[in-house]
């Protein structure tokens, strides 16, 4: 129940970024060829966009499976569908991981540029780096939750044959 109310508070926030996205870049596509102005904020504006949809499109895709994912290794060395399993339940804890320990160094960036001001919009960089916390937080948060899933489906003995 909180990871669907996550996915659709993400979705929509991620939604919001693209439509600002696409019209922040239409204003400064118009003000340097059709008015001849050259504003400098848009194309700042667009890239903090960005980089707040990716992130937050990261932690989306864990959800949907979204992520690249090898699998033809472990089912053919595992082709018991219980040890799959296991390989993929040590597979999301390992995501998890590395998402917690990115997620403590990205704090650190946060802190150190929260003192520089973009150039054009004159606001604390920091806002746009908190898209990196922010979405690594959402990773790891939705790989417990697939962790946590396989982990039940073993014990409870329902187990899933469709690939990830």
């Amino acid at each position: 129940m909180i990871q669907r109310f996550l996915v659709q508070l993400l979705e929509i926030v991620a939604g919001i970024c693209l439509i600002s996205m696409v019209a922040v870049v239409s204003i400064g596509v118009l003000d340097r060829f059709l008015l001849q102005v050259g504003l400098p904020w848009p194309e700042e504006a667009a890239r903090f966009l960005l980089i707040w949809l990716s992130f937050l499109s990261a932690a989306l895709a864990v959800t949907t499976k979204g992520h690249y994912v090898v699998d033809l290794l472990y089912r053919k060395l595992f082709p018991d569908v219980r040890r799959q399993l296991f390989v993929q339940g040590i597979c999301h804890l390992l995501s998890m991981l590395v998402a917690i320990t990115l997620l403590l160094k990205a704090g650190e960036l946060v802190q150190r540029v929260s003192w520089q001001l973009a150039p054009a919009l004159e606001f604390s960089m920091g806002w746009a780096y908190v898209s990196i916390p922010a979405g690594l937080f959402f990773v790891a948060f939705f790989y417990l939750v697939e962790l946590l899933d396989v982990v039940s489906g073993a014990k409870s003995g329902r187990v899933s044959t469709s690939p990830e």
